[in-house]
């Protein structure tokens, strides 16, 4: 089971909590964890996990909803510092843009010091109600008994490294391109895909798709039309859609 796959099943119907500690995996793993239940709080339409479908949504998959922040240390620090958790907390008493929630994402939270650490303590003691606060860390241990008390944890189930799709590495360079005979070309050879190959396209898309919108090499519309295609597609499999639906949702979504 993937990391995704796994929060989906950990997150109990119509209830979250306003502060996780997702440990484990990968730091790609602990990011799409942390994306999904960040969906999972700002989207308003879906029933116990995200539409996948509303504004919210969207703009979430994007990486450009003004309700999520992700905090990062910076380049040329090895820590999170104790003026960047200060910058969190005042960051978190403010209401959120769109949504009903600020959700604040916060990658190696296990490098925080102890200074930084009872910073975060603070606002884990008396969060704002429409504030969540996820912490991402490789080791679990590395945070103080007070901060882990007051937080769901969710530690991740181990993923194999990921192997890019071949296919799916080709439709998005013929898209780059502008080639329309290789690009129809790249995505009618899904057709000659089996299931587990299909769910590996649809991982590949959804990356590669995100770095070629956030190098400007292909356009938001479009992005959001491949993203759009690969939930559809993904939502289908229980279902057993075959490769060739798989591959006309494609045509429609490059060429539509």
């Amino acid at each position: 089971m993937d990391a995704l796959s796994y929060v989906k099943n950990h997150i109990d119907a119509g209830h979250l909590f306003h502060s996780y500690i997702i440990s484990g995996s990968d730091s790609q793993g602990r990011l799409s964890a942390a994306m999904y239940i960040g969906k999972t709080a700002l989207c308003r339409e879906g029933r116990g996990g995200p539409c996948g479908k509303c504004t919210d949504c969207r703009k979430v998959e994007l990486g450009i909803h003004p309700d999520i922040t992700v905090v990062r240390k910076a380049a040329d620090e090895k820590n999170l510092t104790v003026a960047t958790m200060r910058d969190v907390r005042s960051r978190a008493s403010v209401m959120p843009n769109e949504g009903d929630r600020s959700v604040f994402i916060i990658e190696d939270s296990d490098t925080m010091n102890l200074q930084a650490q009872n910073a975060m303590l603070k606002i884990l003691e008396e969060p704002p109600e429409y504030s969540m606060f996820l912490l991402l860390a490789d080791n679990v241990d590395r945070l103080i008994p007070t901060v882990r008390s007051r937080c769901e944890i969710i530690t991740l189930p181990h993923e194999e490294s990921y192997s890019p799709c071949r296919e799916g590495i080709d439709i998005l360079s013929a898209a780059v391109k502008n080639s329309g005979w290789e690009l129809a070309a790249a995505i009618m050879a899904v057709s000659k895909l089996n299931r587990g190959e299909i769910l590996n396209l649809i991982t590949t898309l959804r990356r590669e798709t995100a770095r070629h919108m956030a190098e400007g090499t292909l356009s938001e519309e479009l992005c959001e039309n491949v993203i759009s295609a690969c939930d559809e597609c993904e939502g289908y499999m229980d279902v057993n859609v075959s490769a060739g639906y798989v591959s006309s949702r494609l045509l429609a979504a490059f060429f539509g």
